[in-house]
């Protein structure tokens, strides 16, 4: 999980060293929070509100060390969905308290406060009702295990389900570690069902109100366009790449591309109605992709961004970040060019679900 931390006052400075400290001594792969750019409001060059929204679509969470209420009224206007918004999380001057207030569950944001407060000993405030009664959460499991959650509204009656002790039913295709947890009727139908299936499309009874499908996500999108590129040359693009690559949107993990495209408006629209987070890297970060993917030059792409090649270098990017294997990385489409949209998709190992 790669975020943002933002203070305000002297103790929040150093409130953010002992939290960078305390994940410098925990390995990698035992963490969730991963890289942590540290910023302190007396350091921004552009209005707060601004810098805020920059980082909304280019971290997975954002970290406030001071008052709710600044990260409150600085995120509101950039939330669109839990599906697609990044964890925000509010930690006081003195990391007494670590507070998630947005995407508790789909964006990781109470699994981050917790593993804060454990490095800060401090208290977690978590505030949802699966995590106070200690319940079986659908949309955590699919956020821990990279599966799409096909219908939000379908995941809120099953927690409202368990919440008032009803059992639901638990079916899968796909090998799974872990035992069942009590809230779960494995293979037994219920009132309303869980269904996990091993690619999209192998469902083979009719999916209805009571069923929530979950879906292993494979593959993450690489996106270069035009300025003013509308929406629908996007989807266009984007669906003739997943034609080619035998893929289902459901199966993308995220959409990525240049931070030079932050605020296009198509980009970001299409990403809303896709229900995909969007991950922006820098030029320079995409000149550091990593080697023997054969990126397609363009001497034009070069000249106007600073890097040879937006689509399949982030894809490639996105899908390292993406890839608890390290190496099992593909590109499984090249580089389509469709009404000045560049798409490409890369592929990466599907994690064995776990509960």
């Amino acid at each position: 999980m790669k975020a943002q931390v933002i203070y305000f006052t002297e103790n929040g400075g150093k409130c953010a060293d002992r939290l960078l400290r305390g994940l410098e001594g925990i390995p990698e792969k035992q963490r969730l929070m991963g890289d942590l750019s540290v910023t302190g409001s007396a350091e921004l060059q552009v209005p707060l509100r601004k810098f805020v929204g920059d980082c909304f679509y280019r971290f997975d969470a954002l970290i406030f060390i001071g008052a709710a209420g600044i990260a409150v009224r600085m995120t509101a206007p950039y939330i669109k969905s839990k599906a697609t918004d990044p964890a925000v999380i509010v930690i006081d001057e003195t990391g007494k308290y670590v507070i998630p207030i947005l995407s508790g569950h789909l964006g990781g944001a109470n699994a981050a406060a917790q593993e804060m407060a454990e490095i800060l000993g401090a208290e977690a405030v978590v505030t949802t009702a699966t995590d106070l009664h200690r319940a079986f959460a659908v949309d955590d499991f699919a956020r821990e295990n990279r599966l799409t959650v096909t219908d939000l509204t379908a995941a809120k009656r099953i927690s409202t389900a368990i919440l008032a002790g009803e059992k639901v039913g638990f079916f899968t295709e796909c090998y799974i570690e872990g035992d069942c947890p009590e809230e779960l009727s494995p293979d037994e139908p219920g009132r309303l069902n869980i269904v996990l299936v091993r690619k999209a499309g192998s469902l083979r009874s009719a999916q209805n109100d009571n069923m929530l499908v979950l879906i292993p996500q494979r593959a993450v999108l690489g996106i270069g366009c035009r300025r003013g590129t509308p929406k629908e040359a996007i989807a266009s693009a984007v669906e003739s790449v997943l034609e080619t690559a035998g893929l289902s949107i459901d199966e993308i993990a995220e959409i990525a591309s240049i931070d030079l495209k932050k605020d296009e408006e198509g980009l970001r629209a299409f990403a809303q109605e896709a229900k995909k987070h969007l991950r922006f890297y820098t030029a320079d970060e995409l000149n550091r992709a990593p080697d023997g993917f054969a990126y397609e030059h363009s001497d034009f792409v070069q000249k106007t961004t600073g890097t040879d090649n937006v689509c399949q270098r982030a894809a490639v990017l996105a899908a390292f970040d993406a890839d608890e294997n390290r190496g099992e990385v593909k590109l499984l489409a090249g580089k389509t060019v469709r009404d000045g949209v560049t798409v490409c998709a890369a592929g990466f190992s599907v994690k064995t679900p776990r509960f």
